[in-house]
């Protein structure tokens, strides 16, 4: 072989793997690596040869016979793309259909890819074997070293020409290669015949003869297709065969299995997404039809099962039906699934020919047993399937279907191809209502018990199950008439944990309110008017609707005497109800009714509870309720990150802030590990909180970031939280402009869906960012509104938060007495909820309020408490505040030299710059609120 091997457009240096190409630049990708050069020498060693890929991965990679690997495929398309002028139309390494790859030197004239020629003993097909590389691959293999091996598949799944190809591709390993064909063979006689005439004996002679003519060959391999419907006379007559011959081999192709010792079986699946693709719009082109639309191709391949007599069938329609046409008529697929080939076997001529070939062979039993199957349009588990047919023997049915091929298997669970479901339904096609209740029942209840396994170790498979279930839940849900209200209504509820989604959300707040008018038990009935409260409570402007239908939930309930829902209906009205009675009643109701009820709902309650608690500033209750919560759900994963989520900002909030970060970090891994994406994005949130709260600005924003992604993703609801924190990082930052836009969005979206916290947040926040701006009628409308809000609420975090930015804009209006009354009003509130960041920051608006009333001994013992309440929390935004009016005292009252240390220590804080010049008499135009302060106070030292 020359060193050089010329190609279409290059050539390639056979010693080192360069690729040159005329008048071009080398580049690092202009090389082959090892193994490509390796095959690209084999294969330019052997042109114009069909080479399997088992002997490609035998003679150049070193494998044994019995590797199945995408390795030569994979490596193919690489070089096609290193070295093809257009790799999708290859003009040297072409694919061998049903056998492998083929390589044409330069100079060769241009062909469509070959078809391998079978050996005269088997048929030739007309059309070209399209896809199933790896089912070919394995069935090659498998004839390498085992004597009898089956291809098992439903009727239309292409097991014929998945055999004829594998006789084809490993014909040069045998002496002889025989074909025999059972379809038409009814009873021994016909068995002979066939036999004989597939040998070519004269049918007159004895049975023996078929095996001398056998043994006369060195390696024999006989096809058997068809053999499913001879049972034990074709198993019998290969069990002869094989053992006076032991250089036979057999490969058969039945729907069942043969059942001797030996058989290798290989069950052929449908054909992939992609090869199903191809088939489709190959054939569609051999009718002159080309489908542009590959949704359309994707959606037609589905419903047509991936069959490959299906897509031919419906492929030999479009020669009269557009293909959108074809798709809408699938729902009457076995009419329109026929052709006229005149040389086609009636049991493939139609689609419902190939599945009655099947059904006809069943049981009376087998068949009622399909006909139920078919009533369920999704996979089902294996002891679903057993209610479903609702006998002694379900089991053994259930294993004979799969036998047959009808019923496909994946692990613990069956299902039926949709066009073997339309055919028992037409055969069966009026349910039987015992049988539908007896399933509906079981389902509801396995559900329900995945419902509650979603807060267990066993949380991914409950929820997997549950979603691999979740249409045929629905499709109760949408039958009370027949299968009873109650368990109707339950198998929506049990998909209520699911709810993520806008979609989803506004799909079972329908469901769900037109459930409402159903005659429904109290226990059901308190369940939906929870779950359409929790819907509601999503829903912009519905808070109220969600409110009313919480507190009608907690009367039924009650006069149930359900304690257990009583407590969770409680609750709910505690997180929709804004006035501060209201949640203190039910509060108190939600905690003691649990602890009544005992059980898993204690934990939810006390997690309830201690909210409240915190929102109110009782921080030491709030947190003992948490922590006895934590303590009782280690082993509930979903409640346990809840908690850890809740409880991380107390203890910020608290000083405790490595804890708080420990918890919030914790909820996240928890969440990541559930594979929850809503529920991660609102731990992210709040970890960000915590952050923020420090002026951690980098951190802060990558965990809002993430929220948000999260969030997104699934769809969820009330972004505009998430956006009102990422706001607040942009406006320490002293970024004014894109804080305002993310506060003023979301202040739209919080306001429309009633979230009186959230407004009365954003509010204040607004309130501080416009006094920052100089925009004082706009701060002050914005503060007055937050604290109105928070009044209502009872919480006193918020009242403290807006407190300090109003203190201040009274402050700066010379409004003393007002700055005073509100002042203190904020540090009474921090100091209630033990919130060392907030009272320093109200502490640093008393401590300037103090000086400028010339009471600098009160203001030194105010800023003093702010430095060490600051300090326990550490955050350095409010600590250099601090420090900036320490500072200004010190200057104010004639002390430079004690101005310089806390001056210094607010320096670090880059915004504060000019307000420090400021205060030192320097000249600016004060531009942020600190700065205009300084200007209106300053005074030099004497």
């Amino acid at each position: 072989m020359s060193q050089w091997l010329p190609l279409a457009g290059c050539r390639v240096d056979l010693r080192t793997g360069g690729i040159h190409r005329p008048a071009a630049a080398p580049t690092p990708a202009d090389r082959l690596s090892p193994t490509e050069l390796d095959l690209v020498r084999w294969l330019a060693a052997r042109p114009h040869e069909d080479h399997p890929r088992a002997r490609l991965l035998r003679e150049v990679w070193g494998y044994s016979d019995r590797v199945v690997s995408r390795t030569v495929d994979t490596t193919l398309r690489r070089l096609r793309r290193k070295l093809e002028a257009d790799p999708g139309r290859p003009r040297h390494f072409h694919t061998a259909r049903g056998v492998g790859y083929r390589f044409e030197p330069h100079g060769s004239p241009p062909s469509s890819t070959p078809r391998a020629v079978p050996p005269a003993g088997l048929p030739a097909p007309l059309t070209p074997f399209v896809g199933q590389v790896h089912a070919l691959e394995r069935v090659h293999a498998l004839l390498q070293d085992r004597r009898l091996v089956t291809i098992l598949g439903p009727g239309g799944v292409g097991k014929t020409r998945l055999a004829l190809a594998a006789a084809t591709a490993a014909a040069p390993g045998f002496s002889t290669v025989c074909f025999w064909p059972l379809s038409a063979v009814h009873d021994a006689d016909g068995l002979r015949a066939s036999l004989h005439t597939a040998l070519g004996v004269s049918v007159e002679a004895p049975p023996h003869a078929a095996g001398h003519a056998l043994a006369a060959c060195p390696r024999p391999l006989l096809v058997v297709d068809n053999a499913e419907h001879l049972g034990d006379l074709v198993a019998r007559r290969l069990a002869v065969l094989l053992r006076d011959t032991p250089a036979l081999v057999v490969l058969a192709t039945s729907r069942a299995p043969l059942g001797l010792r030996g058989e290798a079986r290989f069950s052929l699946p449908p054909l992939s997404p992609s090869d199903a693709r191809r088939l489709l719009s190959e054939r569609a082109a051999d009718v002159g039809t080309t489908i542009d639309d590959p949704h359309l191709v994707e959606r037609l391949v589905d419903r047509l099962d991936r069959l490959p007599l299906a897509i031919e069938l419906a492929a030999a329609r479009l020669d009269t039906l557009q293909p959108d046409d074809l798709l809408h008529q699938l729902d009457d697929r076995f009419r329109l699934l026929s052709a006229d080939w005149p040389d086609a076997e009636p049991r493939q001529a139609t689609l419902w020919a190939a599945i009655d070939w099947s059904w006809s062979r069943l049981t009376e039993a087998e068949q009622d047993a399909l006909a139920a199957l078919a009533r369920v349009r999704a996979t089902v588990p294996v002891a679903g399937a057993e209610a479903l047919i609702g006998r002694p023997d379900a089991r053994a049915l259930l294993d004979s279907l799969q036998r047959t091929s009808l019923l496909q298997a994946d692990g613990s669970w069956r299902s039926l191809l949709e066009s073997v479901g339309d055919f028992a339904r037409a055969q069966r096609p009026e349910p039987d209502p015992h049988r539908t209740r007896r399933w509906a029942a079981w389902l509801v209840e396995r559900a329900e018990a995945c419902q509650t396994e979603l807060d267990s170790p066993r949380h991914a498979a409950a929820r997997s199950w549950l979603g691999r279930l979740r249409p045929e839940l629905l499709a109760i849900g949408a039958l009370p008439d027949r299968v009873g209200a109650d368990l109707a209504v339950r198998a929506l509820l049990s998909l209520h944990p699911l709810l993520h989604r806008h979609a989803a959300l506004d799909a079972a707040r329908a469901r769900y309110t037109e459930a409402l008018a159903l005659p429904l038990s109290a226990p059901v009935a308190c369940d939906l008017s929870l779950a359409l409260a929790d819907v509601q409570s999503w829903h912009p402007g519905a808070t109220e609707s969600a409110l009313r239908l919480a507190r009608a939930a907690v009367e039924l309930a009650e006069a149930h005497g359900d304690l257990r829902r009583a407590s969770r209906a409680h609750g709910v009205v505690l997180h929709l109800t804004s006035a501060a009675a209201d949640r203190a009643h039910h509060a108190e109701r939600t905690l003691s009714l649990a602890r009544a009820a005992g059980g898993r709902c204690v934990a939810r309650a006390l997690l309830d509870h201690g909210v409240w608690l915190h929102r109110c500033n009782q921080t030491d209750a709030a947190l003992a309720h948490l922590e006895e919560a934590l303590a009782l759900c280690a082993d509930r994963p979903r409640t346990h990150a809840r908690l850890l989520r809740r409880i991380a900002p107390v203890y910020a909030r608290r000083g405790r802030r490595p804890e708080g970060i420990a918890c919030g970090r914790q909820a996240i891994a928890l969440y990541a590990e559930l594979e929850d994406p809503a529920e991660l994005g609102w731990a992210h949130n709040e970890l960000g909180i915590i952050y923020l709260e420090r002026s951690d600005h980098t951190p802060a924003r990558e965990c809002f970031e993430r929220a948000l992604a999260a969030l997104r993703a699934t769809g969820a609801a009330a972004l505009s939280a998430v956006q009102t924190n990422l706001a607040a990082v942009h406006h320490q930052e002293k970024d004014l402009a894109p804080a305002r836009r993310l506060y003023t969005a979301a202040l739209v979206e919080i306001e429309a869906s009633g979230r009186p916290f959230e407004q009365a947040l954003t509010h204040a926040n607004l309130g501080n960012l416009e006094l920052d701006a100089g925009a004082f009628d706009a701060a002050r409308a914005h503060l007055d509104t937050a604290l109105e809000v928070a009044a209502t609420l009872d919480a006193g975090w918020l009242t403290s938060l807006a407190a300090a930015s109003r203190a201040s804009l009274h402050l700066l209006h010379g409004e003393l007495d007002e700055a005073e009354a509100i002042g203190q009003r904020g540090v009474a509130e921090a100091e209630r909820g033990g919130w060392p960041r907030l009272l320093a920051y109200n502490l640093a608006q008393v401590g300037l309020l103090e000086m400028v009333r010339g009471k600098p001994e009160a203001a030194h013992i105010a800023l003093a408490r702010a430095a060490d309440a600051i300090a326990r929390h550490g955050d350095p935004t409010v600590c250099a505040l601090v420090a900036l009016r320490q500072g200004a005292l010190a200057w104010h009252t004639g002390r430079a030299d004690d101005a310089a240390d806390p001056f210094a220590r607010a320096a670090e804080d880059p915004h504060l710059h000019t307000a420090i010049a400021l205060w030192r008499g320097g000249s600016a135009s004060p531009r942020s609120h600190e700065e205009r302060l300084a200007v209106r106070f300053r005074a030099r030292p004497a």
